[in-house]
């Protein structure tokens, strides 16, 4: 097993795929079983016994036998001042700056000075390789002139996890802390940030290149916000023992089973705030799939950012702002857009707990706990596929209230 298959991103070198048929009548009566997974028998890796001609019309996944150690660079600077009455205030900036960060190449994309045939690139012509590839697209008599211009056209398509992907952030990171004192307690945490990316946004191996590259040829074309950056986000979290009860403020001179009713009441919450995630538009493949994140054409100088007063879950983004490239050309809108996004994240969870001491040695503890306590209709990413009917519209939300009870009694 190579270095793809020690981190859980395939294996390196030839392999192969069998597939245990378990039914064939949608789970009713089955059929392969467990001692004889595969009746019509196993299709082997070839190995390197085919020389030139391994894997021929098919496509490849390989990472680049050159491949440094990915690195990044990570900095930031922080004050502190301490106020009186328990409160305490941070500034800090952070940033990183990841280089060599790996990511799939499709490198037999077509190079973009043969895009200028334009519809001669859809013309058939004579297959050299046919007879030799006798399975997939290139099997044929006749195939695409696009084809044969690939920089290998005898493979029906290559990525190689290379070191191309890179990443900055930069952040402003304010917090405010008020000790528990007097049955209150506060964190309070606000960042201000930006990231870009060259080659998507998703954390590790599988999702950092999605969307692919529009151009494998030009990375500096790729670069923009990365998909996950968020550019505000404030969390609030708080705890509250309520004054109820035995020499609290109300209800100070309660005795007995009154006493046992009315203290040990507990009132805790987390409140997140935050900014949507920067839309990508996309798309349908151009004529000659020589793209492999395509990408569509945005009116120069407009926005397709709503005020807020024009925004609804019908029409949350401008949709007239974009329009389907002409054919054989690069969309010129950026991966991920600058000034539009989803409609991001407003969520309070609340916790009521009630600790009630029965005895000495038992205690009752009786806990609510209100997950999207206020209902918010939080909206989903809007549809971004130009020419869709669900472009721009919103069609989902995300989940609702719940409530739950639990109650525990210690000895």
């Amino acid at each position: 097993m190579g270095q793809g298959g020690l981190i859980g991103n395939g294996d390196d070198g030839f392999g192969t795929t069998n597939s245990m048929v378990t039914s064939n009548d949608g789970g009713i009566t089955a059929a392969d079983r467990l001692n004889n997974p595969f009746p019509a028998g196993m299709s082997l890796p070839t190995g390197s016994r085919l020389g030139l001609t391994t894997l021929v019309g098919q496509s490849l996944r390989q990472w680049d036998r050159q491949f440094p150690m990915p690195y990044s660079q990570q900095y930031n600077f922080g004050l502190q001042y301490e106020f009186p009455r328990l409160f305490l205030v941070d500034v800090s900036y952070v940033g990183r700056h990841a280089l060599g960060l790996p990511v799939s190449r499709p490198l037999n994309q077509l190079r973009p000075e043969f895009l200028q045939l334009e519809n001669r690139l859809l013309e058939q012509v004579d297959n050299p390789f046919f007879g030799i590839i006798t399975q997939g697209p290139l099997a044929a008599a006749r195939i695409t002139r696009n084809r044969m211009l690939r920089p290998y056209p005898h493979f029906d398509g290559i990525a190689l996890i290379a070191p191309y992907a890179q990443e900055s952030y930069n952040s402003m990171q304010f917090r405010l802390e008020r000790r528990l004192s007097r049955g209150l307690g506060l964190l309070m945490g606000y960042t201000v940030a930006k990231s870009l990316t060259n080659a998507g946004g998703g954390s590790g191996f599988g999702g950092f290149n999605s969307p692919g590259f529009q151009n494998v040829y030009d990375p500096r074309g790729d670069r923009s916000l990365s998909p996950n950056d968020i550019s505000q986000r404030l969390v609030l979290s708080y705890q509250w023992q309520l004054p109820f009860g035995k020499g609290m403020w109300l209800f100070g001179g309660a005795r007995g089973v009154w006493d046992k009713l009315v203290s040990g009441w507990q009132l805790s919450g987390i409140t997140t705030l935050q900014e949507g995630y920067p839309l990508q538009i996309g798309v349908q493949a151009n004529q000659v799939q020589a793209f492999s994140g395509s990408r569509p054409d945005m009116r120069p100088g407009a926005s397709a950012n709503l005020p807020s007063d024009q925004r609804s879950i019908q029409r949350w983004f401008d949709t007239s702002v974009f329009s389907q490239p002409a054919p054989f050309r690069f969309g010129n809108a950026p991966r991920a857009l600058p000034d539009a996004r989803d409609p991001g994240w407003q969520n309070f969870d609340l916790s009521l707990l009630k600790r009630t001491s029965i005895t000495e040695r038992v205690d009752f503890h009786l806990r609510f706990e209100f997950f999207n306590a206020f209902n918010r209709a939080n909206f989903g990413t809007p549809g971004t596929g130009l020419g869709t009917p669900q472009f721009g519209v919103i069609s989902s939300t995300g989940p609702a209230r719940m409530v739950q009870i639990a109650a525990r009694l210690a000895f």
